[in-house]
């Protein structure tokens, strides 16, 4: 009796020993299988979270060229066709009247020109570029305007055009939002990339308020650059924004 009840005790510590080992499998194996159910779910949200951003983004970018298309056509329409009509109704003895409206007429041109293509914009280095915009700045604003520009480079025009509008969109945000006092530019050009910093003195903004301020262009201007950018804003201290763009 005792050899069979000594016999029988391992026999039990073993039965319970692989009853707790299943049992510990079953637990990790339901925890796993929630943690993978987890990070799945996860991944989704944030799957679903790019589309809807990336949805967002195309949406924007298309009503933005269709404001800047009525924007044109009320441009000429009020400048152009209006100053050609006045032109049309003049007198024929009035020359000297005549050819001053044709001179506005052209100079109208020459500014839509210039605000959809800037001029030899190819040939123009991204330091001219930029000088031109801070002159612009400097001449329409009393803010004090500060630059470091190292241009040693040659950039594509396409690259060049999208850097001139984001640094617009940039410098109007701060006219409009800022109330800043200064601003500095910083600007690197290298054969392997552009880097570029703008900041300002201004009130700044808390990071979930950024989305707001109607940068989505700037965003949408980026990636056509397929670039990097960033704003780090303290609050009534000042705000930065950053951009790197890889050159091919």
């Amino acid at each position: 009796m005792e050899n069979f009840e000594g016999s029988i005790i391992p026999v039990i510590w073993l039965v319970l020993g692989l009853f707790i080992i299943v049992v510990l499998l079953f637990f990790l194996i339901l925890f796993l299988k929630i943690h993978v159910k987890k990070i799945k779910t996860e991944e989704k949200k944030k799957h679903d979270l790019i589309i809807s951003y990336q949805k967002e983004l195309l949406k924007t970018t298309i009503l933005t060229q269709e404001k800047e298309r009525n924007r044109i056509a009320q441009d000429i329409h009020d400048g152009i066709v209006s100053q050609l009509n006045v032109i049309r109704l003049s007198k024929k003895e009035d020359e000297k009247a005549v050819n001053e409206k044709l001179k506005e007429c052209i100079k109208t041109v020459r500014l839509i020109s210039y605000d959809l293509m800037p001029p030899l914009i190819e040939e123009t280095p991204v330091e001219e570029l930029l000088a031109k915009l801070i002159l612009d700045l400097e001449a329409s604003t009393e803010v004090q305007i500060h630059s470091v520009i190292h241009d040693n480079s040659k950039v594509e025009a396409s690259v060049k055009l999208q850097l001139v509008r984001i640094v617009q969109e940039v410098t109007t945000n701060i006219i409009k939002h800022a109330n800043a006092t200064k601003i500095v530019f910083l600007l690197r050009v290298t054969k392997s990339n552009v880097a570029l910093k703008i900041e300002d003195n201004g009130v700044g903004f808390k990071d979930s308020n950024i989305a707001g301020l109607g940068l989505k262009n700037i965003t949408a201007r980026t990636q056509l650059l397929n670039g990097i950018h960033k704003f780090k804003s303290i609050p009534d201290i000042k705000t930065s924004f950053l951009l790197k763009v890889n050159l091919p």
